[in-house]
C-alpha cells in the first residue's frame, strides 16, 4: 500500500501484512485502512526480483502476481521510493505481520550429505556383491 510521506510529494510502498484469503481470488477479503495520519515503524527493503511467473498476465485487477518498483510505477502515476517498508508495529487493522527470514541453516545441507554417502555406500556394496568373485 503506498504511504505518503508527509511534507513530501513522494511515496512509499508500506507492506503491511497478511490476512485469510476468501475462497476466491475474485473477491478480496475486508480490510481495514487507517484514514488518520499514522507513525510507521518497519524494516527498509528492496523487493526482490527474482521470481517465477507462470503467465505474461502479471497484474489483474486488485491481485498481483509479483510486486516489481517499476511494475507499480507504471500502473500509478505516483513518485514512488525504490524500497518497501515491512511494517512491524501495530495499527489494530487486524493484519498478521510475521516477518520471518527464511530459514538458512545447516541442518538441511547435513541431510543431503547423509543421504549422498548412504548411496555411495549402497552403490559401493551392490557393486562388491556383483563383482567379487569366490575362487574355490
Amino acid at each position: 500500500m503506498p504511504l505518503k510521506i508527509d511534507g513530501a510529494d513522494r511515496y512509499v510502498l508500506v507492506n503491511r501484512g497478511w490476512i485469510a484469503a476468501t475462497a476466491t481470488r475474485a473477491s478480496l477479503p475486508p480490510i481495514v485502512t487507517p484514514e488518520k495520519t499514522l507513525d510507521i515503524t518497519g524494516l527498509a527493503t528492496v523487493p526482490g526480483r527474482r521470481f517465477l511467473e507462470l503467465s505474461p498476465q502479471t497484474t489483474e485487477g486488485n491481485v498481483w502476481q509479483n510486486l516489481t518498483i517499476e511494475r507499480y510505477r507504471a500502473h500509478f502515476p505516483i513518485l514512488v521510493q525504490p524500497i518497501v517498508i515491512e511494517q512491524q508495529n501495530d495499527v489494530d487493522d487486524h493484519l498478521v505481520r510475521e516477518w520471518n527470514p527464511p530459514d538458512l541453516g545447516a541442518d538441511k545441507h547435513y541431510a543431503y550429505a547423509f543421504q549422498w554417502f548412504v548411496m555411495a555406500a549402497a552403490i559401493l556394496v551392490i557393486y562388491l556383491a556383483l563383482n567379487v568373485r569366490k575362487t574355490a
